[in-house]
């Protein structure tokens, strides 16, 4: 959330998008006993807010997601919709090889796709230390990345997938 204000700030991107994961497991239950569940995209809209994002310049995006494929559908839509050309896509630097994949492939039609590490992402592939914490992300992040590969190669609804 810190880049997408930053960029914001810098006048880089005039809107911040925040989607919304699907419902957790037990979320439900959890409702039905009045207990509540703060919602991810609810708490980085507060945190976009108290760093000084204008709250009409920050959109939820209605539809859940469940994927970094259907982020990079929903957004699209949205881009088509309020006809914008350009996307800054913040994520972490683990994740900003596959992410960037699979936004230029569902945005591929004429729209700008600006990846951005966030440089508040403490993962430095150099340091043993940090990638000796990140062994399991790293390993999930490139079995995610042959698996999309995979997909996209043999799925005949790969376009449809979200």
């Amino acid at each position: 959330m810190l880049e997408a204000v930053d960029l914001y700030k810098e006048g880089i991107s005039d809107l911040v998008l925040l989607t919304k994961p699907v419902k957790p497991i037990g979320y439900k239950k959890l409702e039905t006993l009045g207990a509540g569940y703060p919602q991810y995209h609810e708490t980085k809209l507060q945190i976009a807010l108290k760093l000084g994002v204008d709250k009409e310049d920050i959109v939820i995006l209605n539809e859940r997601v469940s994927n970094t494929y259907s982020e990079a559908a929903v957004a699209k839509e949205f881009m088509h919709e309020n006809n914008l050309q350009s996307l800054s896509v913040v994520t972490s630097k683990l994740h900003s090889k596959r992410a960037s994949m699979i936004f230029n492939d569902v945005l591929k039609d004429g729209f700008e796709i600006y990846m951005r590490p966030s440089r508040y992402d403490p993962y430095d592939p150099y340091d043993p230390q940090i990638v000796r914490m990140y062994t399991k992300g790293i390993f999930y992040e490139y079995q995610k990345i042959i698996f999309y590969k995979l997909i996209k190669l043999f799925s005949k609804d790969y376009p449809k997938l979200r």
